[in-house]
């Protein structure tokens, strides 16, 4: 360790602990044992070690220390660390239906569908209006009139403190080939009919409410130019508690202009990682929104295909077949093993993941280095031993003192001596006052 401070450590992945504090355990209960009936939410145990016992192996990659074996809620809506995994995943295949659809003559387009709201709309009703809407467009005649053969569709949600909830659609038009529509041509057929469809259900779509551009190459490795998925991976500490703990809610505070609709910046609309994280901070409107958020993303899908595309996927992962990338991908090594229990007390530690911010440590300074690190954040003895395989870090056994050895119990075998006999004042006084009355 070398005199370095680990008192403040930060996990990468601040949303994935935030869903811990806050949906982990009996919410009447959070602090003591309880035998309430709770169910406790898939995105309060991801990062998990599943039963006692296990080992979780630590392996060395060309993005780090990472660690297997462990549980996952596999939510892109709620949590970081599994958004990550589906982003690489969907870029994966949109760079595979992107491919094929250019390779066979045809074009891709890229369509966003937005509409007007305020602070006042709850988000499970905007939600419903947006995928009706949705539909109904799908349905119309003006769609079936472009020769889209094609559709991948992606929900993304963010939140303004001017404008509240903003649900959109981005839509990937894969038109046939041959066919010579323009962005310009897609976006004057399709606005008057978003527009009227928004208008049957009391809604407007605003001046942006319908936007097309083209997708004229094949997106090379990172983020996708259509997937707009959360930056999980671009600036971490942006979405730390300790940077959203400042942050007013109240419009009132602010000038007028400055919350005027066209001049909205970036400032005011952020992504919804910042909820989790402004919560974990203690804002309780942060807190109320980022429930809001959980119910109303529940079981819904934020990434769709048509089925022809669904069962070209299908295919290509049977046969399987693989597009070529550049550069050959780097193998993990096993590094170590970590106990379960001592990983799962580093990782619901009330400082946040220490288990993450332990990896880093190790992969840097070492094993025994992450151990010491544990063992002081902690306050429990931790200990590296060596296996038949590979090294272990587990919580070292408790060992009794001199002074914390118990005393000898031998009294307990002797007979007990016989009470004495009460003589007090008030003892004879009670007995001559029973006499008496005899």
């Amino acid at each position: 360790m070398s005199g370095r401070r680990h008192d403040n450590p930060r996990s990468r992945f601040p949303v994935r602990d935030a869903n811990t504090r806050r949906f982990g355990g009996c919410p009447r209960h959070r602090t003591t044992a309880c035998a309430c009936e709770y169910a406790e939410p898939s995105v309060a145990g991801c990062g998990k070690a599943l039963g006692e016992g296990q080992r979780i192996l630590i392996e060395a990659g060309d993005r780090g220390w990472s660690t297997s074996a462990l549980a996952t809620c596999k939510s892109a809506w709620m949590c970081d660390h599994c958004a990550a995994h589906h982003q690489a995943d969907t870029l994966e295949r949109d760079q595979f239906h992107y491919a094929q659809h250019r390779a066979a003559g045809g074009r891709v387009m890229l369509l966003t569908l937005t509409m007007k709201h305020s602070l006042c709309d709850d988000l499970p009703a905007l939600l419903l209006l947006l995928d009706r809407a949705r539909t109904s467009l799908q349905a119309s005649k003006a769609w079936h009139g472009l020769g889209i053969v094609d559709v991948t569709k992606t929900l993304d949600i963010t939140y303004s403190l001017v404008n509240g909830w903003h649900p959109h659609w981005h839509l990937q038009l894969f038109l046939a080939p041959g066919s010579t529509a323009t962005p310009e041509q897609i976006q004057a057929a399709l606005a008057p009919v978003w527009g009227n469809r928004l208008q049957k259900r009391g809604r407007r779509a605003g001046r942006a409410g319908v936007d097309v551009f083209e997708l004229a190459e094949v997106p090379g490795p990172g983020r996708s130019p259509w997937h707009y998925a959360p930056e999980v991976e671009d600036d971490p500490d942006r979405y730390h508690p300790d940077n959203w703990a400042d942050w007013s809610w109240d419009p009132d505070d602010h000038e007028a202009d400055e919350y005027h609709p066209q001049r909205v910046s970036r400032e005011t609309s952020f992504p919804v990682w910042a909820l989790a994280a402004s919560s974990a901070a203690g804002n309780a409107r942060a807190g109320a929104l980022w429930d809001q958020y959980y119910r109303a993303t529940k079981g819904r899908t934020k990434v769709g295909h048509s089925s022809s595309l669904n069962l070209s996927w299908k295919g290509r992962v049977e046969t399987g077949s693989t597009m070529e990338q550049p550069g050959e991908p780097v193998a993990r090594v096993p590094v170590a093993l970590v106990e379960s229990r001592l990983w799962n007390l580093a990782r619901f530690h009330r400082r946040g993941s220490v288990a993450e911010f332990g990896l880093r440590v190790g992969e840097r300074d070492g094993l025994a280095a992450m151990a010491a690190l544990w063992s002081r954040i902690l306050d429990r003895p931790v200990e590296v031993t060596a296996e038949a395989e590979l090294p272990l870090v587990r919580l070292a056994p408790a060992r009794m003192s001199a002074q914390s050895k118990p005393r000898s119990q031998s009294w307990l075998k002797k007979p007990h001596p016989p009470a004495p006999a009460r003589d007090s004042a008030r003892s004879r006084s009670r007995s001559q006052t029973t006499s008496s009355l005899t």
